[in-house]
């Protein structure tokens, strides 16, 4: 008897639902990953993304903060997350294995909670954690054969990230904007601004202060040119100055310059300790931020835009990252590489074993390229931007020198004495005995090859020569400091462990942004006049939150949760206490700038649920009762659940 259409049909679903069930699933954070994921591991996967943060802190709760009265954090989809969601887990039922893969960090981490929390009970038993630090078929395959557990603590000290930065932003702008002209504070950009603002009254008060110096220079037997400066004496190798007023040292040095006194004896010629110059250490975000910054003037925005696409393309691990660890492989295979290209004889035996901060993530590599054969002749090299090329250059660099051979410097004094006058000067050289990793930067045009490669000068032990250039020369004793570049800021907030490599590129866009600062010409940021109302705002009252000191100690009590040290939830209590009793004095303080908030409305209970209503005031001044159940949806701007009133 033959088969119906209808049975035809169900056979050929169970056939294909059988087959799909050999498959796996990949879950990762960003679409642009997708192609290359899939492109490393064949048919047996199937790489969807979920769009990164496809939920977010409600704008309910406590507050509207986005917890509850026991502290636990409230999450909703955003904004497009909920569309983004299904499409990634259509179908989900029917795979065998499920890897969440999002980023390899705490956000990443948190990204994977989310995800498991979303998934269908029916499969959350096929659901397993995965991550890696490079998009390479060995890692995620690796990464497959010893999946994980979700690190609760990671995500932990996420949700304190996340809770504490909504928490103090959103009560304290409140304020701010009620007390001054001030629009928003923010925990860490609000640490930028008031660096900004400490600079500018740096340079307001420093005063300059100048003097005199001799400058000279001698000519060898071949005719190369030494510059000297005037010392005190042969133990005193210090530079002389004088005051720029001071005539009769000025009277006494100006015979100096007559032809009987320009005659000087070589004393001595002093081979110093020769100098080792190790390769620049791995890249970390920070630094490789600070030299796009100096070298291309690129922002920390751009840049982290053009290292997540490499990254995304699998030209490079993964970007945010403090660590300058090398894994094994990659060491392996970096020396071969060093040995192949340029000989046994300028490799080193093992790499310089750098120690990482304590606040750095385990598990982590150093920011570095991921494939060798990608190098800057290949197809893929050419197929980058302009931008792109100089970024993945600075990494490419970076890592194939770290297993060159270190540079070997010769310093050499030069000590000469007139003996009219009894006034001794100094010359110093330096040379390279051998370039090491130096003369791969100078060929591929990284380094001045005019700079680096110095003179050797001739000069003979007691021989008198002739000073070919006399004079003196107004010296600034203590150049003005400058305005910081962004690559200024960030060397200072990685110096003072402020901040992480996932949120560097953040600080200075925002007070861009927000028009706090802006770029001169030079690159340089200044703070403008509603930054300056800020900042004195902060010295007034937020000085105790906003400061390098409790910036570096909350990323150490977030690090101590990281590490099951420390409660998360007894973290933000204290924290979500302490900006609550600060907000309530600066309400008590400028009480006349405030209505009365949080004061049992006329009519007590709510009619439809018998709750207490409250009265409540707008951002914009608008007062309103509610009851707990009266719920406010930001997308839609409605309410819904208990009615409100409006007062006025």
């Amino acid at each position: 008897m033959p088969l119906s259409q209808a049975m035809k049909d169900m056979i050929g679903y169970y056939k294909e639902k059988e087959k799909s069930m050999k498959k796996s699933l990949i879950l990762i954070e960003g679409s642009g990953k997708v192609k290359t994921t899939k492109s490393l591991l064949g048919n047996n996967y199937d790489v969807k993304a979920t769009m990164g943060h496809f939920t977010n802190l409600a704008d309910d709760g406590v507050d509207g903060i986005g917890f509850d009265e026991n502290f636990n954090p409230i999450f909703v989809y955003s904004e497009d997350g909920k569309k983004h969601w299904h499409n990634a887990i259509k179908d989900i039922d029917n795979y065998e294995n499920i890897y969440i893969a999002s980023d390899p960090d705490r956000e990443g981490e948190a990204i994977g909670w989310h995800i498991y929390q979303h998934l269908p009970r029916s499969v959350k038993n096929r659901a397993k954690r995965i991550s890696y630090n490079e998009i390479t078929k060995s890692a995620i395959t690796n990464a497959i054969n010893n999946p994980r557990d979700i690190d609760t603590n990671l995500v932990y000290a996420q949700f304190v990230r996340q809770l504490y930065d909504k928490d103090f932003g959103y009560k304290s702008s409140r304020v701010a904007s009620k007390i001054s002209n001030a629009t928003s504070i923010g925990r860490v950009q609000s640490v930028v601004v008031k660096m900004l603002n400490d600079r500018d009254n740096e340079i307001k008060n420093s005063v300059p202060i100048y003097k005199n110096i001799i400058k000279s220079s001698v000519v060898d037997n071949e005719r190369n040119e030494l510059a000297l400066s005037h010392i005190n004496n042969l133990n005193d190798k210090e530079k002389v100055y004088f005051e720029l007023y001071d005539k009769s040292k000025i009277a006494i040095y100006n015979n100096e310059f007559k032809d009987d006194y320009r005659r000087v004896k070589c004393l001595a010629i002093n081979n110093l300790a020769q100098r080792t110059i190790k390769p620049d250490k791995p890249y970390i975000t920070s630094k490789l931020l600070m030299d796009a910054n100096k070298k291309f003037k690129f922002s920390p925005s751009k840049t982290t835009s053009i290292l997540q696409y490499l990254y995304e393309q699998g030209y490079i691990t993964y970007p945010r990252t403090d660590s300058m660890t090398i894994n094994d492989n990659f060491k392996n295979e970096l020396k071969d590489y060093t040995i192949s290209n340029f000989g046994l004889g300028k490799t080193r035996n093992e790499l310089v074993k750098y120690q990482n901060k304590e606040s750095a993530q385990a598990g982590h590599e150093c920011l570095r390229i991921a494939h060798l054969e990608r190098n800057l002749n290949s197809n893929e090299y050419l197929m980058l931007n302009d931008e792109q090329k100089k970024i993945y250059k600075l990494i490419w660099d970076r890592t194939l020198i770290q297993f060159l051979n270190d540079a070997i410097k010769q310093d050499t004094e030069y000590l000469f004495i007139n003996e009219l006058s009894g006034y001794y000067y100094l010359g110093k050289t330096s040379r390279y005995v051998n370039k090491g990793f130096k003369e791969y930067l100078e060929k591929c045009g990284d380094i001045n090859s005019s700079e680096e490669s110095l003179l050797t000068f001739n000069f003979e032990v007691n021989k008198t020569y002739n000073l070919s250039k006399l004079g003196i020369e107004e010296y600034l004793t203590n150049p003005q400091p400058a305005l910081y570049k962004e690559s200024d800021i960030l060397d200072i907030l990685e110096k003072k462990e402020i901040g992480r490599p996932s949120t560097y590129s953040s600080y200075s866009k925002i007070v861009l942004d927000r028009k706090y600062a802006t770029l001169n010409s030079k690159n340089q940021l200044e703070l403008s006049q509603s930054g300056k109302e800020l900042s004195k705002l902060i010295d007034l009252h937020f000085s105790n939150y906003i400061n390098y000191d409790f910036t570096k100690n909350f990323e150490k009590q977030l690090d101590l949760v990281a590490t099951n040290k420390t409660n998360w939830k007894e973290l933000f209590k204290k924290l979500n206490f302490d900006i609550d009793r600060l907000v309530n004095s600066l309400k008590e303080k400028y009480s006349d700038k405030f209505k009365k908030e949080e004061t049992l409305s006329p009519n007590h209970y709510c009619s439809k649920c018998n709750e207490a209503r409250m009265i409540k005031v707008t951002s914009n001044g608008k007062t309103y009762v509610k009851c707990k159940n009266s719920i406010f949806d930001p997308k839609t701007k409605s309410w819904s659940g208990c009615n409100i009133e409006w007062i006025n």
